[in-house]
């Protein structure tokens, strides 16, 4: 748990002198990338280390009755990056960071804001119960406003360390009843290499690394460093690489010490440290050391020495994938290797197993490049990006981790990798001869390629000014403005009289027009939801997201918009969104674009609206006269039903009689000189008053 603040130091700086005013840094909840937890209400912690402060969103039900201490703790058990824990130089609860090689982040002495305002002293975090809308902000800085800009935390997947299974290692050294096999992992180039080791009774791992050193010429190892030179092949331990040494894995515990024990059956990873990622990094004395690292290489079996390898299929580490298909915490990669190209996806699932099939089925669904023919039997497997266009020749070896499968039946496990290849692309390893007929074995040793992320090509709906029913102003210039939620696109109209009009001044005259039409800013300025409710509908901003405002097709500058005659603005809800690109900010993340193809449906006038100009008037059925009126107004309105409404020209009604048969008389002689708009049903008529 999370204890009360060791040490709190805050002080008040006042600085001589002219100061530039700074303002407290925040981030929108629709900017966070890295959400933890499930529930209906949110938060956010936001960390500040001085240089960066980095951001969190906690998800949870608020009637769980947590605290803020809970969310921290959640947060730092989800993100192995983050933790809070014991600075053993001024024994005070710190913060940390750590993504090697971006950051390497603490603070000291830290203090905490609860929206906004500032913690007592004495408090703690679980003296705060966690509520819906909640903004944490941890920071050591002594200044009154916090104002170091605020990133969303990237999403972090563990990574997979690679393995090889003791069936697939072509070389065995040693003898003995107990076996195992041993991988040396180089960093430049990027290889790794496995052997076989018989021995008997048990060894530590100081003792396998010397046996391997002793009973293969070709291979030097010490606790130091390892080499490995065969004929053209010259792998060397990185040592120029600050920091690089000597790490290993032994039977997936990266904690294993010299003089750990393998038994029979072990799996022991020696490699670079530099080369390798690392996870749930300890902070200790000011330095950092990662509780575990993986390298993600592939394994090759070595070969016997003066033995030239037979071929063997390519390969391709998750961490190169570059489009991922599906969600959850397992994850396979799905290959294709046609006669002269082979790509790669990345595929995510959430159960232990996944068939074959529905992982290409799901990558069918997502990717339009991608499809297949055959249900049972693989037919075809196709490829089109419009550049590219790729099938098959004759028909399709399907592999599992470089052993000949099942085809479509095939079941999938994590860290699987499986094989499509045309044999067209393969090498002839092996051949038999059954009843008559000869049966080849083939291995793709073409190097995969991973496919780049697919967007489609979607942009965003449009309407016409001539569709538009209902406008709002006067003015030569008009703009339609656009609002797109989750599952409803709606337009108006905007007339104006100057060069260009800004989206304060276009929103705030629809929402003084129409009743129905609401906005809000936030304490900041920036847009935090548009509302319409007529009764039936009641449409707002989905829960967590944010509006996104585009002109003419193309991101714009939000509620500081300037518009011009015949633009077209829309604000909308991501939730409404299909994703067609994504912007890398490097450390910030990768954040996506989103185009809005849903149909737009033009608004209708107002049940009782405000007149809004000449321009916006309709007469049918509607007849008066004498116009100009001095002190009566004869109206025919037929068959139309409600009542007569005079307004002038500030929208203040000025007269209102029910409607009684087809036409009515109307006194105009205390009205004022000047021009009033005469709304009956769906109709308005302009009229002129001239005593």
């Amino acid at each position: 748990m999370v204890k009360k603040l060791l040490t709190f130091f805050f002080g008040i700086c006042l600085m001589a002198g002219a100061a530039t005013a700074q303002t407290e840094s925040t981030i929108a909840a629709g900017d966070i990338v890295y959400w933890v937890g499930e529930g209906e209400d949110q938060a956010i912690l936001a960390i500040d280390f001085g240089t960066t402060a980095l951001a969190w969103g906690y998800r949870f039900d608020e009637s769980d009755g947590l605290t803020v201490d809970d969310m921290i703790n959640d947060i730092m058990d989800a993100d192995p990056r983050a933790q809070l824990s014991m600075d053993w130089d001024t024994y005070e609860d710190c913060f940390y960071y750590v993504e090697r090689p971006q950051y390497d982040l603490t603070c000291t002495g830290f203090g905490f804001k609860v929206n906004g305002t500032l913690a007592d002293e004495n408090d703690g975090f679980d003296d705060y119960d966690l509520e819906n809308g909640m903004f944490v902000k941890v920071s050591a800085s002594a200044a009154a406003v916090w104002s170091t800009a605020i990133v969303p935390v990237t999403v972090k997947h563990m990574p997979v360390d690679a393995t090889i299974d003791a069936s697939e290692v072509t070389y065995w050294v040693g003898e003995g009843a107990n076996s195992a096999v041993i991988a040396f992992n180089w960093g430049s180039p990027d290889t790794a290499l496995a052997w076989g080791l018989h021995f008997d009774g048990s060894l530590t791992v100081s003792q396998a690394i010397s046996a391997m050193d002793s009973l293969d010429s070709r291979l030097t190892a010490t606790n130091s460093a390892f080499s490995f030179v065969d004929g053209d092949v010259n792998l060397a331990f990185s040592s120029n690489v600050t920091g690089n040494v000597l790490q290993f894995i032994l039977d997936g515990n990266a904690q294993a010490g010299w003089s750990s024990t393998l038994s029979d059956g072990s799996f022991l990873k020696v490699g670079e440290s530099a080369f390798a990622e690392g996870y749930d990094s300890l902070p200790f004395y000011g330095e950092y050391y990662p509780m575990g690292v993986v390298w993600t290489t592939p394994v090759h079996p070595v070969s016997a020495p003066g033995v030239t390898p037979t071929a063997v299929d390519a390969t391709i580490a998750a961490s190169d994938i570059v489009y991922w298909v599906g969600e959850g915490e397992n994850q396979m990669i799905f290959v294709v290797n046609w006669a002269d190209t082979s790509l790669a996806w990345g595929y995510r699932f959430a159960t232990e197993t996944v068939s074959l099939q529905t992982v290409m089925d799901d990558i069918q669904t997502a990717d339009g490049r991608f499809s297949y023919t055959g249900e049972g039997f693989v037919s075809d497997i196709t490829f089109n990006d419009g550049t590219v266009n790729l099938s098959g020749t004759s028909y399709w070896d399907q592999k599992i981790n470089g052993q000949y499968g099942v085809g479509i039946m095939e079941t999938i496990h994590n860290g699987d990798l499986n094989l499509w290849a045309d044999p067209a692309a393969g090498v002839k390893i092996d051949s038999m001869e059954y009843d008559g007929f000869w049966y080849y074995s083939y291995a793709y040793p073409q190097t995969i390629t991973p496919v780049s992320k697919y967007f489609p090509n979607v942009s965003d709906a449009t309407i016409a000014a001539s569709d538009i029913l209902y406008w709002v102003g006067e003015g030569e210039n008009q703009m339609r403005f656009v609002v797109n939620w989750a599952d409803t696109s709606l337009a108006w109209g905007y007339k104006f009289a100057t060069e260009t009009v800004g989206m304060t001044t276009v929103m705030d005259a629809i929402k003084t027009a129409d009743s129905r039409f609401d906005y809000v800013l936030d304490d900041y300025g920036y847009l935090a939801d548009i509302t319409f409710n007529d009764g039936t509908v009641s449409l707002a901003v989905t829960p967590g997201n944010y509006f996104e405002q585009h002109t003419n097709g193309v991101s714009g500058s939000g509620m500081g918009e300037t518009f011009h005659n015949g633009d077209l603005n829309l604000w909308a809800d991501p939730a409404a969104g299909v994703q067609v690109g994504e912007v890398d900010y490097g450390e910030f993340g990768i954040f996506p674009i989103y185009a809005y193809p849903m149909t737009i449906t033009p608004v209708s006038a107002p049940a009782d609206p405000q007149p809004q100009g000449i321009d916006e008037i309709a007469n049918v059925n509607v007849k008066v006269y004498p116009n100009p009126a001095s002190s009566v107004l004869n109206v025919v309105c037929g068959s139309m039903e409600g009542d007569a409404v005079i307004y002038d020209m500030t929208g203040r009604k000025v007269f209102s009689q029910p409607i009684n048969g087809e036409s009515m008389t109307i006194n105009t002689s205390a009205l004022a000189n000047g021009v009033y708009m005469l709304h009956i049903g769906n109709t308005t008529t302009k009229v002129v008053v001239k005593h």
